[in-house]
């Protein structure tokens, strides 16, 4: 018999004190027979569903928010150019969009609309003394609160 056989037969014919004890549970505490109800199951099932389902939910509400930011955005973009084309041609910036759709002169509209923010509000459209980069114009969306002045606001930069 080699030493490491010998050494398996202490250890498993060892000395005992006592009956042998089924392995206790890593985390403490008597061991519960499972439950085979099958109330148990359709409820786990169901709380995996509704935590899935919220899931599902905000992301789509978040990536709709990041679309609908988007679109503002290129809105703006438009309306700047708009306010731009006016300035190139009249050699001053536009009182409010309506100039914008009604040019003094012969000039056709530069927009054929005022267009609204993805949100369904209008755009606010802001003279300032000072030069922005884009000029002395700001065009505001008042975000999806849609009220001016919070953090949620969209202007051209």
């Amino acid at each position: 018999m080699s030493l490491w056989d010998r050494w398996r037969a202490r250890r498993d014919d060892g000395p005992r004190l006592g009956p042998r004890r089924a392995p206790q549970p890593l985390l403490g505490g008597a061991r519960r027979p499972a439950r085979r109800n099958p109330v148990w199951r359709v409820l786990r099932l169901v709380l995996l569903a509704a935590a899935l389902l919220m899931f599902v939910t905000a992301s789509i509400g978040y990536s709709n928010n990041k679309l609908r930011r988007r679109k503002t955005w290129m809105t703006i973009a438009e309306l700047t150019d708009a306010v731009l084309r006016f300035q190139h041609d009249f050699q001053r910036w536009p009182d409010s969009f309506d100039q914008l759709l009604r040019p003094p002169a012969d000039q056709p509209p530069y927009l054929p609309s005022l267009p609204r923010d993805a949100w369904g509000h209008e755009f606010r459209y802001l003279r300032v003394a000072e030069p922005a980069p884009a000029g002395g114009f700001r065009i505001v969306s008042d975000g999806p609160d849609g009220r001016p002045g919070t953090g949620d606001d969209i202007e051209n930069l």
